[in-house]
């Protein structure tokens, strides 16, 4: 009979424990890729909990951005996707940006410089555009500042861009064009006012005042060589020649500015204006006014307010060709209003203050700006025109009003006369009155 070996005490391992051995080793090979799967899927799933979380931040920007963003593809040049800010620039829903291309958002005249541009991003040749028109579904075409970059999207290189909305901008920077250079022909026109009105100022002394003086100088040296019966028509002659020299001195004060203005307060000043407009112009001025009498305002807007009607007065009677218009003034707890209104044949309000010949609505409009208030012109072709002022009825600054002595009706009736000045007194300087 056949009889099984046994091994040798320090001989070969016997197959069972060489197998024991190979599936001990099989065992640790497979707790350690056990482990190493363990740490790579922990690994992952930290990694893909940081991409959700960078995705979950990167759609609430995209989102909630108030600048446009949009990808497209660089080839076709198609949309595919967008923010509800770029929806609404072009007006259309969000899922309907994705059937359009960059071509339909732009409008034809442009379009050239719009490729061309979009090819230089592409390109990497720049990243940026500005003021490019974007025309919407409804036909509006709005400004917009494109920066313009490279990103991966759905497996390949797409184009992303922002969109900055800067038309407000834009009407901003066109509206300070167009108020800097009216300011410049503000100003141009105001040194010819300037310039003519001392060249009227030299006429009038030259031509009235010297003329005057030129007699009275005359009868004076008569009254030295001439016989002793003629002296009482010689006299007469020169005091008819003096009052009219004061009458004239009268007039061009007031024409400068009247002096009840500072002593008398607005109302007298507006009713010696209506009807000096009246008497020069044959129109019937009618002044209307509620609970101003004896009420005081601040000197710069009792000035504007007066010039304002002034200024009113002499284009109805310059270009309204009417016979009749209405001056009101009246105040409330808090605003002094003032209304000159007439029935003449009215003018084009856009094409008048677009133009050259609105320097006079411009210094009224000015003038109410510059003493806290605001001026609103109404006008027709054919319906006349009407001028609202409305100033604060308080002073719009801590500087308390001028403050004058009361005159005398002398020197109401004679503003040219100078009184005389007490002995050891120094006479008050001229400046600071208006």
């Amino acid at each position: 009979m056949y009889k099984q070996k046994t091994p040798k005490e320090h001989g070969n391992v016997t197959p069972r424990k060489c197998a024991a051995d190979r599936v001990a080793r099989l065992q640790a090979i497979l707790d350690i890729t056990r482990a190493s799967l363990a740490r790579e899927l922990k690994a992952r799933r930290k990694m893909e909990k940081r991409i959700s979380e960078h995705h979950a931040q990167w759609l609430a920007l995209f989102e909630s951005s108030l600048d446009g963003v949009v990808v497209a593809d660089m080839q076709s040049r198609r949309f595919l996707d967008g923010n509800k800010a770029f929806a609404k620039l072009i007006g259309c829903a969000e899922r309907e940006t994705r059937t359009l291309r960059v071509e339909d958002i732009h409008p034809a005249e442009s379009l050239p410089g719009v490729l061309k541009a979009y090819d230089q991003i592409v390109s990497r040749k720049t990243n940026w555009a500005t003021d490019v028109p974007v025309k919407s579904r409804t036909g509006a075409v709005s400004y917009v500042d494109i920066t313009g970059f490279t990103i991966p999207y759905g497996g390949k290189l797409c184009i992303a861009a922002i969109f900055r909305n800067v038309t407000e901008r834009r009407k901003g920077e066109a509206a300070l064009k167009r108020n800097t250079a009216r300011l410049t022909l503000l100003t141009r026109r105001l040194i010819e006012v300037r310039e003519e009105e001392r060249r009227r100022l030299a006429l009038a002394l030259h031509d009235q005042f010297g003329q005057t003086l030129t007699v009275i100088g005359s009868v004076l040296d008569r009254l030295e060589l001439g016989p002793r019966e003629s002296i009482d028509h010689l006299l007469q002659t020169a005091r008819t020649s003096v009052k009219d020299l004061i009458s004239r001195v009268q007039n061009l004060s007031l024409d400068l500015r009247p002096a009840m203005l500072d002593h008398l307060g607005l109302v007298p000043a507006l009713v010696y204006c209506t009807e000096q407009c009246a008497s020069v112009s044959g129109m019937r001025v009618r002044l209307q006014h509620s609970d101003l009498d004896g009420r005081r305002f601040h000197p710069d807007i009792e000035t504007a307010a007066y010039r304002i009607v002034q200024e009113a007065l002499t284009n109805v009677i310059r270009h309204a060709h009417t016979k009749s218009a209405t001056v009101r003034a009246w105040h409330n707890a808090s605003s002094l209003f003032l209304l000159v209104q007439d029935k003449g044949r009215g003018f084009d309000l856009e094409h008048t203050t677009s133009s050259n010949l609105a320097f006079g609505l411009q210094c009224m409009q000015e003038r109410a700006t510059a003493a806290g208030g605001r001026l609103t012109i109404e006008s027709h072709a054919g319906a006349g025109t009407r001028i609202t002022a409305e100033f604060p009825s308080k002073a719009h600054s801590e500087t308390p009003p001028r403050q004058y002595p009361p005159p005398n009706e002398q020197s109401l009736n004679n503003p040219g006369r100078r009184p005389r000045n007490r002995p050891g007194r120094t006479p008050p300087s001229p400046q600071g009155r208006a």
